[in-house]
């Protein structure tokens, strides 16, 4: 998986924040303006990542990214699928144990859902602050050409 972004910082360990546009939430958008529901919730259109520069890119410069598309998938089932698992697994366990109280095994399936983000966010932050999922292939020069190293 490929994208465009900018070096908004460069630090001395080979890696660099770079501010990418949220292509997929953002493309085919209708409300181009800035006025979707989705950019209301989450306040812009851009996300910060820290990318391994290998391209020795400089602060303001345009770069192409790469990310391993198995590595995104496995984030995306860490961040949607493991809490629905957890929650369901929370409300079956609950169910079983207090059998005529459904909205106690209801409660307990909302307070897992919530407490299972604790140990995935700790984990994703913790593996993306160890090593860069996200690797900077290239710089562009202009809008259609660009140099890979």
């Amino acid at each position: 998986m490929t994208q465009i972004g900018r070096i908004i910082e460069q630090y001395e360990n080979k890696t660099a924040k770079v501010s990418v546009r949220r292509g997929s939430m953002c493309e085919g958008c209708h409300k181009a303006d800035g006025g979707c529901t989705v950019c209301a919730a989450f306040g812009k259109r851009t996300q910060e990542v820290i990318a391994l520069n290998t391209v020795d890119a400089k602060k303001g410069e345009l770069v192409r990214l790469e990310a391993s598309s198995a590595r995104v998938i496995f984030y995306a089932f860490c961040v949607f699928l493991f809490p629905l698992i957890i929650a369901t697994a929370c409300y079956l366990v609950f169910s079983r144990l207090l059998d005529a109280w459904a909205s106690y095994s209801l409660l307990a399936a909302f307070c897992g859902l919530v407490l299972s983000y604790v140990p995935v966010f700790v984990f994703v932050n913790r593996n993306a602050a160890r090593h860069p999922d996200v690797k900077i292939i290239g710089l562009i020069h202009n809008e259609g050409d660009s140099e890979d190293e």
